[in-house]
């Protein structure tokens, strides 16, 4: 499952606290965070759109930060607008699910087959799921109980069991 978040949606529709100085880069790391831990317990990948606005000509198009790509919209586009390309031009919809509380992307969405959820719900889900994972046994790592692990963990453990990935079932 591919998470396609709007970063900004995200961030001001269901996380700001109000009365803070909002620092850019503190506000798409507390949204990383977020979108990360959530992946790591359920074994998804994810993809933050973020607008780029008139910075976006300095920013990179996509990078990959702690095991999630980011995407800045160029100058002259917005999230929206690239989470919309992303979703046309993405060849298995069924894989994906947007995280937006914005009308408009859920409805293109919609239109394309591609589950959404609105931010809210979705923070909720994130809560639950940190909550459940508290829950573990005493003594036994987080990381057993957090869903898929991630590939290079999975290729250590084959190699160190003397599998081949084409083994595994």
């Amino acid at each position: 499952m591919y998470l396609l978040v709007d970063g900004y949606n995200l961030y001001y529709t269901g996380i700001r606290r109000p009365g803070k100085n909002l620092n850019l880069e503190k506000v798409r790391e507390e949204v990383l965070s977020i979108v990360r831990r959530y992946c790591r317990i359920k074994g998804y990948r994810a993809i933050i759109f973020w607008d780029g606005g008139a910075e976006g000509g300095n920013l990179p198009r996509l990078e990959v930060r702690e095991g999630i790509e980011v995407r800045f919209s160029p100058p002259t586009s917005d999230a929206d607008t690239e989470i919309k390309r992303f979703i046309d031009q993405y060849p298995n919809r069924a894989e994906l699910r947007l995280i937006s509380s914005d009308r408009d992307v859920q409805q293109v969405a919609e239109a394309h087959g591609v589950a959404w959820t609105r931010v809210r719900a979705f923070l909720r889900e994130v809560d639950s799921a940190l909550a459940q994972r508290e829950t573990a046994p005493r003594g036994e790592p987080h990381e057993k109980y957090g869903g898929t692990p991630p590939p290079d963990e999975i290729a250590y453990w084959l190699r160190e069991f003397g599998m081949r990935e084409r083994d595994e079932v």
